[in-house]
């Protein structure tokens, strides 16, 4: 079972628990507002929604400042920013074994159209919510907008680029992973703890720490977000002794309590479905991918790094990196995305990675060097896909990418190993919300761009998001990005716009 399909379990429309409600604090008074950490919207389908919101008038404390019990949270969903026409509602409970999250899926909704939405507890009310259902399935689609964003780092600056994402009126986000950092490293603000977090309660503080980011919270009122994970959000899958299976099992929890999505989950496990797919009309399918749950070891040839060389994370690519089987995305995922690609319908296939996908050759002390974490770690895996892609015929390829905090825009040569040959896709890779891209990982990127000519534009100097627009005829990325992190009155512009043609890979300025 994968993540989108779980939405047929959720709460009919109009239907409300058949709860006694005193019981569960329908008559709670707050000293404070327990709706602190804002609303949220996911997992869109053209006839359902998934909301979200949390329990916890003091977030920066174990517990949320809530007693241990359950409470009852009224929901109302309504074709109106006013409420005043509502659809569906209902009322779920809110769990201390779940830190007092709240998810409701809504069926039964109108293709592609905007609802406005609201949660209750006691004498408290939530702000205002607006999110929207993806397209009629049956009908052609004639414009899809929505952004990728990444890498936000707490400590590095404010999450203002989400302000202009709301003026830019986005149909949703596709965030790409490093939703929180574990890492403490930054001085503009602080975590309330150095520490990494190690057990749920950690997680769930440096996760609630999070949402009071206004910038956020704004964005996530505004319209669904999807997400995955990337190695920030929990621990990299290679270490199997108790004590970071159980620091695993608290992150992927942490994580699952703090996102729209509507399950996939069972508290306490190990693993999370995160990856899945988003059909817009006729128009674009968007495959999003877990490449980090199932990734077989990536650290690999550790002993042929140089320790002088960008955090000994480039490294070259010893025979190991070559075994035929080795993957990044695990047996099951590979025939999944296989399914998806024969299966399209639809005029463009985006599909998500949060890491980079093409390959980039770095010449250092007389051999190539890799980015450990990206596709080039993986190239058997890379070839497969690619394979995939060609024998299906798959119309109008682009990967979506991040991790690097950077822009690039890329062709993907065709075979990886010549990056020179005809391209068969198009990458697009977005700069971070926040998260710095130090010297030592910068430079080696920007010293080989004359080695790797399907790269057309990398530049890690600002921070931001991409804005894309897609029709039937082109796909139009914008790298949006702004003056500064540390004021709320950054402004935005343009670093540069590349284009896509329809039945043409590969990407030209704009």
């Amino acid at each position: 079972m994968k993540r989108r399909d779980l939405l047929i379990g959720g709460m009919g429309l109009g239907a409300t628990l058949a709860m006694p409600r005193l019981a569960f604090g329908q008559t709670a008074r707050f000293d404070r507002d327990p709706f602190q950490l804002g609303v949220s919207s996911g997992e869109p389908t053209s006839t359902s929604i998934t909301l979200w919101t949390r329990l916890a008038p003091d977030p920066l404390v174990p517990g949320g400042g809530l007693e241990p019990r359950p409470y009852a949270v009224d929901w109302v969903l309504a074709s109106d920013e006013a409420l005043g026409a509502p659809v569906a509602r209902g009322t779920a409970i809110a769990t201390p074994e779940m830190a007092h999250s709240v998810r409701v899926t809504v069926q039964g909704l109108q293709p592609g159209r905007h609802y406005w939405y609201r949660f209750t507890v006691g004498d408290a009310t939530s702000v205002t919510g607006r999110t929207k259902t993806l397209p009629d399935l049956r009908l052609s689609t004639g414009q899809v907008r929505f952004a990728t964003a990444s890498c936000q780092h707490f400590e590095q600056g404010l999450f203002v680029a989400y302000d202009h994402m709301v003026e830019d009126d986005v149909d949703f986000v596709l965030h790409l992973g490093d939703y929180i950092y574990g890492v403490s490293r930054g001085e503009f603000r602080h975590h309330t703890r150095k520490d990494v977090p190690v057990t749920l309660e950690d997680y769930r503080l440096r996760h609630a720490l999070y949402k009071t980011d206004p910038h956020l919270q704004k964005a996530h009122a505004s319209f669904p977000f999807m997400a995955v994970m990337d190695n920030h959000d929990a621990l990299k899958d290679v270490d199997l002794t108790p004590e970071a299976l159980a620091q695993r099992a608290a992150a992927y929890q942490a994580w699952f309590e703090h996102m729209p999505m509507a399950g996939g989950y069972t508290a306490g496990s190990r693993s999370i479905y995160t990856h899945g797919s988003l059909d817009f009309g006729d128009l674009l399918r968007l495959n999003i991918l877990d490449t980090r749950q199932f990734r077989d070891n990536e650290d690999l040839c550790r002993e042929a790094a140089d320790p002088d060389y960008g955090f000994t994370i480039y490294r070259p690519a010893c025979a190991d990196v070559t075994a035929p089987g080795r993957t990044t995305l695990g047996a099951a995922q590979e025939a999944w995305i296989a399914d998806r690609f024969a299966t399209s319908r639809q005029r463009w296939n985006a599909t998500a990675s949060s890491v980079l996908f093409a390959p980039f050759a770095m010449q250092h002390g007389g051999d190539t060097f890799r980015y450990e974490s990206s596709w080039d770690y993986y190239p058997e895996n890379r070839k497969r896909l690619i394979g995939a892609m060609k024998e299906t015929g798959l119309s109008n390829p682009v990967v979506l990418s991040a991790d690097i905090h950077s822009n690039w825009a890329i062709d993907i040569p065709e075979d990886p190993d010549e990056p020179e040959s005809a391209p068969i896709g198009s990458e697009m890779l977005a700069t971070s919300i926040s998260s710095g891209w130090p010297q030592p990982l910068d430079a080696p990127m920007k010293d080989n761009l004359t080695y790797n000519p399907h790269v057309h534009h990398y530049d890690s100097s600002q921070r931001g998001y991409m804005l894309h627009d897609v029709t039937p005829e082109s796909w139009t990325t914008a790298m949006r990005v702004v003056d500064t992190i540390e004021s709320a009155q950054a402004k935005v512009s343009n670093q540069a716009r590349f284009a896509i043609e329809h039945g043409k890979a590969g990407v030209q300025k704009a």
